[in-house]
């Protein structure tokens, strides 16, 4: 598995002659096999941090490292989750788990094997020969996850990737994506605009502020150690939080109610 480490960085995109600075100084270090949750106000830079990390762009200052090295560009080590589930809609779920892991150049016979084996992991093997107009939202951001999964990541980057989903299915995922991190021990970014999916799913949550984007608060989330399935909504500790969450999304520009 993989650290990520942010270094001073800052992203200013220049159009004509107007200059604008989405990210400033934006220094951090996600450790080996964390679930690092990101929350910030619409517009604070969460997606361009997550792109950077991805290789899908590059700092216009500053460093995006992972173990240490300077990413480069896109790579293998590193899967990514979008809230749109980007699935090839002429392929079936099996064709297009197969898809990523031949781009990552997989033989045939690997490709069928691996794809098999990660749609059993999210629980849709018997959906393997379905196409994506067959399948629910749930399970084509499942299938989009297996994809990611199946090309052994040692860092997970996921963009919102449950919120056009409704409740039930989330909170469904939220404990799958947990049992999922917990079986792999990926290092894992999660972006999210909820609060509540925040403290459940993080072992740290990031906030940022906006204007432009930048690390306001990083705290710990004490449920850890948890067991599996264990809800921990309803515990004054998590409660509090939830309220001190809200305030600082509050105070830097977000919705107090906690959905930004």
């Amino acid at each position: 598995m993989s650290s990520i480490t942010l270094q001073n960085v800052t992203q200013t995109y220049t159009r004509r002659d107007d200059a604008q600075v989405v990210l400033r100084d934006v220094s951090l270090s996600v450790e080996t096999g964390e679930f690092l949750c990101v929350i910030g106000p619409s517009g604070c830079g969460k997606s361009t941090l997550l792109e950077l990390m991805a290789g899908l762009e590059r700092p216009s200052r500053g460093q995006v490292l992972v173990d240490g090295r300077v990413i480069e560009g896109p790579g293998r080590g590193r899967g990514v989750v979008f809230q749109q589930y980007a699935l090839m809609p002429w392929l079936t779920a099996l064709g297009n788990v197969e898809f990523g892991l031949a781009a990552a150049g997989y033989s045939r016979r690997v490709r069928r094997q691996r794809a098999l084996e990660f749609l059993d992991l999210v629980g849709l093997a018997e959906y393997a020969s379905r196409h994506p107009d067959e399948l629910s939202g749930g399970m084509k951001q499942r299938v989009a996850i297996a994809r990611s999964l199946a090309i052994s990541p040692d860092i997970l980057l996921m963009d919102e990737p449950f919120g056009a989903l409704d409740p039930e299915t989330r909170e469904t995922l939220q404990d799958e994506l947990l049992r999922l991190w917990r079986a792999t021990g990926h290092t894992v970014v999660f972006i999210t605009h909820d609060i509540d999916e925040a403290l459940y799913l993080g072992r740290r949550v990031m906030v940022m502020a906006r204007g432009p984007g930048r690390v306001a608060a990083v705290i710990d989330v004490p449920f850890a150690d948890r067991p599996a399935g264990a809800d921990v909504r309803t515990l004054p500790r998590f409660i509090e939080l939830r309220q001190q969450l809200r305030g600082m999304l509050h105070d830097r520009g977000g919705d107090a109610h906690g959905h930004l």
